[in-house]
């Protein structure tokens, strides 16, 4: 078996590995790029292999980062099956859907500001491309095992990150014996409000560990809600607006969860909170339908309570008129917007016309890659270009990670040494990518941990397993 890694060290998205095995090739998830607008576009439109090679794709969760190309490679000729968990395959319709609207929307802005002569934009893939990739999807429960070949098998463990997410386990029979290969995908955290913790697999192999936040120490729950309380109620006294740029649907769930309590507690008085998201409208409406992703308790809540999450304070911006009245009312509120880089998407609509007024916030969720223009903003630069206008910024720019909902340094550790402990073979861990941290401490800290050395693959490196 070979491993080849086509995800990006060094950053947060473009996930992409490709398993090799007994002259097959599986992809494990097919994602968008994240920073530089140019160069995220070429990689995004240049895949590292022929589509029609590719005999299955498994998805670990519902965003960009993991599924956002899969129309593309339907386009170029891949024909066979997308696994995924079925709430994923539920959220993926509004992911790629959205995306895809989204490139549409900014290649009609690039012909219509272009000169006379200019090559005419083209999307990356349209609304069409993406309604039609969805066949390919198939959902498939928690603990469900099935076959991928003959003699690979795949089971979804919950990842505890958002709704559907999972562990990818892969069970390969070889003729040297059995071989499992686990991916984390995005791990989610203990103690998260909705959803499971993560599940720990055993009898391991190789580990294959997202490590985004490998680098550092969320700040503890109560901190950020205070944090979260500050910044809200100084926001909202100044007749402001929150705006929150395309936090995951996990994200905007720890969210909205924070504010309801906040509401509920009468710590702040209650303020409209918008999402100007497809994807937030699908999660909102999927909770309800999805009891496989929660512990009993939370399943419990939906029977006894009309609004367990605050989703009924939650209004829907459900069309581009409507994203436009909104962005121009400047009533003061929160809204959450697509997408988390600020490159695209909603999140420039609303920040191109909140930016210059000092009463406002910008509230990120997340740390972003250089060359976004979330990772501008929230660097201090003064002045940003959206849209084609140069935007000067007076508005205040903060982050709070705790909601982010995915895993950091000590539960990332804390999980491999679960794992360790219970897979004595396990034998090789990759790390991908490794957050945006220089000094590769993670790496160091994980090898002193499990005592196996720990690989950081480059683009396109390969590995046999």
């Amino acid at each position: 078996m070979i491993l080849q890694f086509f995800s990006n060290t060094g950053t947060v998205s473009g996930s992409m590995i490709q398993l090799d095995f007994e002259g097959f090739a599986v992809l494990v998830e097919c994602g968008l790029h994240s920073g530089a607008a140019a160069e995220c576009d070429r990689r995004d439109r240049v895949l590292p292999f022929e589509p029609v090679s590719i005999h299955s794709v498994v998805i670990s969760r519902a965003c960009p980062a993991c599924c956002g190309n899969i129309p593309s490679l339907v386009k170029r000729g891949f024909n066979g099956t997308v696994f995924t968990t079925q709430a994923s395959r539920d959220l993926c319709s509004a992911v790629l859907r959205g995306t895809a609207l989204t490139l549409e929307e900014e290649a009609a802005g690039l012909n219509a500001a272009a000169k006379g002569g200019a090559q005419p934009a083209e999307p990356l893939y349209t609304t069409d491309d993406a309604e039609f990739s969805l066949y390919s999807f198939n959902g498939l429960n928690y603990h469900r095992t099935f076959h991928i070949l003959r003699d690979l098998r795949c089971t979804f463990l919950d990842a505890g990150n958002l709704l559907g997410s999972a562990i990818v386990v892969l069970d390969a029979k070889t003729d040297e014996g059995r071989k499992r290969i686990v991916y984390t995908g995005e791990l989610g955290r203990a103690g998260h409000p909705v959803l499971r913790p993560p599940e720990v697999p055993n009898q391991v192999n190789t580990l294959i560990l997202k490590a985004g936040f490998g680098h550092k120490t969320h700040e503890a729950k109560d901190l950020a809600e205070k944090r979260l309380l500050g910044l809200v109620r100084r926001t909202i006294q100044k007749g402001g607006r929150i705006i929150a740029p395309g936090p995951s649907v996990g994200s905007a769930l720890l969210v909205v969860n924070a504010l309801h309590r906040l509401w509920a507690e009468k710590m702040v008085a209650p303020f409209p909170l918008y999402a100007d998201s497809p994807l937030a409208i699908h999660a909102s409406e999927g909770l309800r339908h999805h009891a496989e992703c929660f512990p009993a308790e939370v399943r419990a809540r939906f029977l006894t309570e009309e609004d367990p999450f605050g989703f009924g304070r939650l209004q829907y911006a459900r069309s581009a008129e409507r994203s436009e009245q909104l962005a121009a009312s400047g009533e003061p509120c929160m809204i959450i917007a697509p997408a988390e880089d600020c490159n695209s998407g909603p999140a420039q609509r609303h920040l191109r016309t909140a930016l210059g007024d000092p009463r406002n916030l910008i509230l990120f969720t997340n740390e972003m890659p250089k060359g976004t223009l979330a990772q501008r903003l929230q660097a201090g630069e003064k002045t940003v270009r959206i849209l084609g206008e140069e935007v000067k910024v007076a508005a205040e720019v903060a982050r709070i990670d705790a909601f982010n909902g995915i895993a950091d340094r000590e539960e990332l550790l804390n999980f491999v040494n679960l794992v360790h402990d219970s897979s004595p073979d396990l034998s090789e861990v990759y790390v991908l990518p490794e957050g945006l941290d220089p000094e590769r401490s993670f790496v160091k800290a994980l090898e002193k941990e499990i005592r196996i050395p720990v690989k950081v693959p480059s683009y396109g490196e390969s590995f046999g397993v």
